[in-house]
């Protein structure tokens, strides 16, 4: 084995002495850099991990053992400073794993969100991890492992379905519930858009319009947000005594324009009349493929009936609907910085937040006066 020399700075006479070492098949340690620097193994450690103390550590004494972090090239082991400081500055973000024909990152919420986590974390020093829900992932309670091995400091949960059975695990760590509310969802911290008021306010609005007969395109109903929309929507309907027959009225997609084509040919015949007078459905995507559908048998959305979709979703801003808009960039932003304060805080009380939508709009244009 090759010999290695570590020099001794810092002395008062300032001669540097060589002390020869065996150097093993492992990488340089703490030790080493406490021995290069004439300092002590904790206060290497107190540097290292930025650690604060009632006596901090001097301004030459942080130079010496930078030197010699420079000298050995020195790179801190990951999992020893994990168990040393109990933090891996790493958050997890749980996402949904990919289905057929369904890809999480085509979810134009959770890539708005992205923007929001993003300048979150950049004002900190954490890192993120993202982590797909797959059947491993959950057979094997990868998330817990995780969070216990201090891998991750706290977890985001983006899209839990309302029937999720791994949540009561999770219940004694910093975990955060994003844009889902799960049916047991009480005990659990949760950031959400505000769905309900946002489709209780649309769907107020076409029926002030004249909507009368309504048909509703509804999306998958494990998915939490569905069902808030949902219930969105009767209750405006019952507001006005509207009788709503979901056996014959009520259609069930699963977010995508193609599901909204398919399921809607049946009711847009040319030459005849609509049996409605209204269209709503669970997003915006949706509501695309129901005005393709309309326009391709020689109906005028908005003229012929009124259409609705919801998320306000920026790509679909060149079809004429009705929708609005869920602030994406708050609910990202405010996911990473509460998850923070629970990390920080070592726990504390559960909380249930919805973030206010924005007033319904038409296209581009938001409607302020009821003319638009």
């Amino acid at each position: 084995m090759k010999p290695v020399a570590v020099v001794a700075i810092g002395k008062k006479n300032d001669q540097e002495r060589t002390i020869m070492r065996e150097k093993t098949s492992k990488a340089c340690t703490i030790s080493n850099i406490a021995e290069y620097a004439q300092v002590s193994r904790s206060t290497v450690s107190r540097v290292l991990n930025n650690v604060n103390t009632k006596v901090p550590v001097s301004a030459a004494t942080r130079a010496k053992i930078d030197e010699a972090v420079r000298h050995f090239d020195y790179t801190p082991n990951a999992n020893a400073r994990r168990l040393s400081i109990r933090r891996s500055y790493v958050i997890g973000l749980q996402v949904p794993a990919h289905n057929p024909g369904m890809y999480v990152f085509s979810d134009y919420n959770l890539i708005g969100a992205m923007h929001g986590i993003e300048k979150a974390l950049l004002e900190t020093n954490y890192r993120l991890q993202i982590l797909f829900q797959g059947k491993d992932y959950v057979a094997t309670g990868e998330y817990l492992t995780l969070l216990k091995n201090k891998s991750i400091d706290g977890l985001l949960i983006w899209g839990a379905l309302r029937d999720e059975t791994f949540l009561p695990e999770l219940r004694n760590y910093p975990v955060i519930l994003l844009n889902s509310l799960p049916d047991k969802h009480a005990g659990y911290c949760c950031i959400s858009h505000d769905d309900y008021a946002g489709s209780y306010a649309l769907v107020r609005m076409l029926l002030a319009r004249g909507a009368r007969r309504f048909l509703y395109l509804g999306g998958p109903e494990r998915v939490s947000i569905c069902g808030e929309r949902e219930r969105a929507f009767f209750d405006a309907l019952s507001s006005f005594d509207i009788r709503f027959d979901r056996e014959k009225q009520m259609l069930r997609g699963d977010f995508t324009y193609d599901s909204a084509r398919r399921l809607s040919e049946p009711h847009f015949r040319r030459g005849e009349a609509l049996d409605f007078d209204a269209v709503v459905c669970a997003n915006d995507m949706m509501a695309t493929g129901i005005y393709d559908t309309a326009v391709s048998t020689g109906f005028v959305p908005q003229q012929d009936f009124l259409l609705a979709g919801a998320d306000g979703v920026e790509d679909c801003a060149r079809y004429d609907l009705f929708t609005y808009k869920c602030d994406r960039f708050q609910l990202g932003f405010s996911g990473i910085s509460e998850l923070i304060r629970l990390i920080d805080a070592r726990g504390g009380d559960v909380f249930e937040r919805r973030i206010p939508p924005l007033p319904p709009s038409r296209g581009q244009q938001v409607i302020s006066d009821g003319k638009n």
